[in-house]
């Protein structure tokens, strides 16, 4: 299986947040959908309280463009009236409601699997939510209280909400995924996390394989078809095996595949939002 991007950079950056709608380099649009004041209206010293912005942020990308040259499969995916790919992605916001009273300084961070980890990490005893509302979920406020604005862009296509997430456009490609996974206990059937959403073809197809091996630089073992099979749960594969997966041992499924996704997208999405709010 092809990666969707052929570099993979990680990115935190500082800016000042400034949020247009004008259709300028490679993001067309901003919509802010809810406007909420968190933590009871709760003061965090001077700043002030602090809202919470959703909405969406969308994007157009030339294929022809030699920016976007990395981004694996972007020429077979649909593109509108402007010969562009357009495509969105969730957008999450956390600011202080009197933005004059902020530092000036944007927390940028890239969520993995589209979870929010800033306020874990900075604010302390801040919890896990990931639609932070109450005042417990944002700790001691630490971050507030310094005046950042906190700002999460979807970039991950196969996470479902509360995660932040993008809409990647179709690729009008046919192939076979390939995946290899460990589970962590004895277990009848596997759907990992990291798998991508893609359904196979054919449930049934006797080209689609599962191997085990116990090393990962020892010879697979091929599973006889017969004992494993797929199934499905809210649009994810899962992989059903008679004798169940075993802790510790490495497997690979490998089978073919529809409903591919131009995934790359979403690193181009963290660069040109990121290029947005730093220069616009």
């Amino acid at each position: 299986m092809r990666l969707p991007f052929k570099q993979c950079v990680p990115l935190i950056i500082a800016g000042a947040l400034l949020i247009s709608t004008s259709a300028r380099a490679e993001v067309t649009k901003v919509t802010i959908a809810n406007r909420t004041v968190v933590a009871g209206g709760q003061a965090y010293g001077q700043v002030g309280p602090y809202e919470k912005l959703t909405g969406t942020i969308e994007f157009a990308l030339d294929p022809a463009d030699s920016h976007n040259s990395r981004i694996v499969d972007l020429e077979h995916a649909n593109r509108g009236a402007d010969g562009r790919v357009h495509f969105s992605a969730d957008l999450y916001v956390l600011r202080p409601v009197e933005t004059q009273k902020g530092n000036g300084t944007m927390l940028f961070e890239i969520a993995n699997r589209g979870r929010k980890g800033l306020l874990g990490r900075f604010n302390r005893g801040a919890g896990q939510a990931q639609d932070p509302m109450a005042a417990a979920d944002f700790g001691d406020g630490f971050l507030m209280k310094e005046g950042y604005t906190l700002v999460w862009v979807g970039w991950q296509f196969d996470v479902q909400p509360p995660f932040v997430r993008i809409e990647a456009p179709a690729a009008n490609v046919e192939g076979r995924v390939r995946f290899s996974f460990i589970v962590d206990e004895k277990q009848m059937e596997a759907s990992p996390g990291d798998l991508p959403a893609y359904l196979p073809v054919d449930a049934n197809d006797r080209t689609a394989s599962l191997t085990v091996r116990d090393k990962f630089w020892a010879t697979p073992a091929r599973v006889p078809r017969e004992k494993w099979h797929f199934a499905t749960q809210n649009s994810r594969v899962r992989i059903v095996l008679d004798e169940g997966f075993e802790p510790g041992r490495l497997y690979e499924i490998d089978y073919p595949a529809t409903g591919a996704k131009v995934v790359g997208v979403g690193m181009a999405a963290i660069r040109d939002a990121a290029s947005a709010f730093r220069y616009r």
